[in-house]
């Protein structure tokens, strides 16, 4: 038998082995032979968390990192609307990620940069540092630029009354701002959410713009009258994913281009409609409202409930960095919730850095599933608010 071993460059090789003679006749007969790729290498991971428009300018979040290098700060290419726009480099401490994958270094970066008004997409690969060749598309992700901030509205009480699945929120929707067009129903569906309803009686292109949760999540094209009412209003219907819970979806009609026939410029976005769904049908719902580091503690508060069985305390899982931390109970009176004690208040141990908390509530009978109601990432300089994870 043989077994032999030596260093080769990284690439790939053929390698081919011959038994050498060393009796009577003659040749050397080739016994084996093997392509192989040496040091091939993984793609970087990553992942672009939030990509939100602040007045005339865009802001990107996320990690990035080489699992052939692991505690290597690597490259970030972005493009917008597949145009090369810059490269940045990881910056940013993520105790998250080095918790959750093990290893060391700075893999989180931010970064802010004026854009023109109107649509655009954004593109964001992470660059290959270690063995092997490729980059990683880590974040895709279509906003409006509005040219000045103008948030909406945001909520976390529920209207008592209402259906299982959606909830409208009151306030939401002034007298006058969405006479050009109506968020007709918010449902889940499946895995996703569903929502469908009309806009102005004009021709040309339109857009719908989707906020979920107070964060811009896409704009879709809606092209031709494929559907209209009985005033000529032009219908939508889609079904995007959603994730388990409890979600917020605020709707804008948005002209592509021009100004059309109802007077509104590009830069006008009026609101068609916000409703609450529900798009788990088991489990627990709630919302983590505040994460506030005060002194060397972190004061997290929200509310859960069971719509299932709404007056029952339900458990809370607190979680640091991935790592479950501490158990607690819901127990707080919110009257505007059918829950009667659904609200919780909780005053937990911190420590100095950048840290992640995330809270889950489920039923305290052994086996129940945990539902997750909210996760924020507090900062070292943080002292009246936490940013969302």
């Amino acid at each position: 038998g043989f077994e032999v071993r030596f260093t080769a460059p990284s690439g790939q090789h053929t390698y081919t082995v011959f038994a050498m003679n060393i009796n009577g006749g003659s040749g050397n007969p080739r016994i084996g032979g093997k392509t192989i790729t040496v040091n091939a290498g993984t793609a970087p991971l990553g992942h672009l968390d939030s990509a939100n428009p602040v007045g005339d300018s865009v802001v990107l979040t996320g990690w990035a990192f080489d699992r052939d290098a692991p505690s290597t700060s690597i490259a970030v290419n972005i493009y917008q609307d597949d145009k090369p726009l810059m490269g940045i480099h990881t910056g940013v401490m993520r105790s998250d990620v080095n918790s959750a994958y093990h290893i060391t270094g700075v893999h989180g970066f931010k970064v802010q940069f004026k854009a023109s008004t109107g649509a655009h997409n954004y593109k964001v690969w992470a660059m290959n540092v270690g063995g092997g060749t490729g980059n990683t598309l880590i974040g895709n992700h279509s906003l409006i630029v509005r040219g000045a901030t103008t948030a909406a509205p945001a909520s976390t009480s529920l209207a008592a009354a209402g259906t299982r699945d959606a909830v409208l929120i009151a306030g939401h929707e002034p007298a006058g701002r969405n006479a050009v067009g109506e968020l007709e129903s918010v449902t889940a569906a499946g895995g996703g959410v569903r929502l469908t309803g009309w806009l102005p009686d004009t021709e040309g292109e339109f857009a719908v713009a989707v906020h979920e949760d107070g964060e811009v999540l896409h704009w879709y094209p809606v092209i031709g009258p494929d559907r209209r009412d009985a005033a000529g209003r032009r219908g939508f219907d889609l079904t995007i994913p959603a994730g388990t819970g409890l979600h917020t979806y605020t709707v804008y009609a948005l002209p592509v281009a021009g100004t059309d026939a109802t007077g509104m410029q590009p830069t006008d976005f009026p609101l068609i409609g916000q409703r609450t769904v529900r798009v788990n049908q088991s489990g627990a719902l709630g919302v983590l409202e505040g994460a506030r580091r005060l002194g060397d503690t972190i004061r997290l508060t929200g509310w859960a409930y069971d719509p299932d069985r709404p007056n029952r305390q339900l458990t809370l899982t607190v979680f640091r960095d991935g790592v479950e931390l501490s158990r607690h109970r819901t127990g707080i009176e919110r009257p505007e919730l059918p829950g009667s004690v659904a609200g919780f208040d909780l005053g937990i141990a911190d420590l100095p850095g950048i840290h992640t908390y995330t809270v889950y509530a489920a039923h305290p009978d052994p086996g129940s599933p945990a539902t997750l109601i909210g996760g924020r990432t507090v900062t070292e300089d943080e002292h009246a608010a936490a940013v969302p994870a």
